[in-house]
């Protein structure tokens, strides 16, 4: 009686993993964990719904300032400036991506393919370093030496107010 229930009970397959798979499937998590992380902390660094961390800025402190109709003027043009090149990224972060994940298609994924894409997105991130200072740069040039004095203050708030939320989430994790 034994032997006729067991025939009537469905079969489980068991899925045998080999060492090679195993290895396979670790990798491509790590990669993926670590392609995200990097990812997401130039996402957090760089994107700001209106245009990256230093619209941000611009945004948070220009409006203090009392700025004259021409410094207006010449920062609404730095703001447009950092639009216009955050739009233009987009697409290059996507082909960037992209890059990746044809790779990760093929039969074989090799150290130095993933090396020039890395180096190419270093170099890319290099380049909006590089634009991102030089329009600090202006806006520095437009303001006056008090206007600056202003924005250094507000920059020390702003980072008071950033370590007392740091503290209060550290608290509340705790």
């Amino acid at each position: 009686m034994n032997e006729l229930t067991n025939q009537n009970l469905p079969v489980k397959k068991s899925v045998k993993w080999s060492l090679g798979k195993k290895v396979l499937l670790t990798l491509f998590t790590a990669v993926f964990i670590v392609v995200g992380a990097a990812g997401f902390s130039f996402a957090n660094k760089m994107m700001h719904p209106r245009g990256g961390q230093l619209m941000m800025m611009l945004d948070k402190i220009s409006n203090d300032l009392n700025l004259s109709a021409d410094q207006k003027t010449q920062v609404q043009a730095i703001k447009d400036e950092i639009k216009q090149k955050m739009q233009s990224r987009k697409k290059d972060h996507q082909n960037g991506m992209s890059d990746f994940e044809e790779a990760f298609k093929q039969d074989k994924l090799d150290k130095e393919t993933l090396k020039s894409i890395e180096q190419k997105h270093e170099s890319d991130r290099q380049e909006m370093k590089e634009f991102m200072m030089d329009e600090l740069v202006k806006f520095h040039d437009i303001l006056t030496p008090d206007q600056r004095s202003q924005v250094v203050q507000k920059m020390e708030d702003m980072k008071k107010n950033h370590d007392g939320w740091k503290k209060k989430d550290k608290m509340e994790n705790n």
